[in-house]
């Protein structure tokens, strides 16, 4: 769920330099069907772009969000639909 999404976003990209531009919430947003082991290659993908940006020289060690947009556009969501309505329906039936 978004806020399950949100809290292992925030624990992935915690003590890295994230550039004003940067919405976790966002990301979180965007994010359904991706697993924890996805978010975090999400975070690990972007810490590297924006890391080989910076010793290449062209800019500041920072993760911009064109760099978690990239991450995202080659880290595709792991857990298929009908696994997240498989379990939305045993969630409503048993509560979280």
């Amino acid at each position: 769920d978004y806020e399950g999404r949100l809290q292992v976003l925030r624990m992935n990209f915690q003590g890295k330099p994230l550039a004003p531009d940067v919405s976790l919430e966002e990301a979180a947003r965007r994010t359904e069907g991706y697993s924890g082991a996805d978010l975090r290659a999400v975070a690990h993908a972007s810490t590297i772009l924006a890391f080989r940006e910076a010793i290449q020289g062209n800019a500041q060690q920072v993760i911009t969000v064109a760099h978690v947009e990239r991450a995202l556009e080659r880290q595709r969501p792991s857990i298929q639909p009908q696994v997240l309505a498989r379990f939305e329906r045993w969630k409503a039936e048993h509560g979280e």
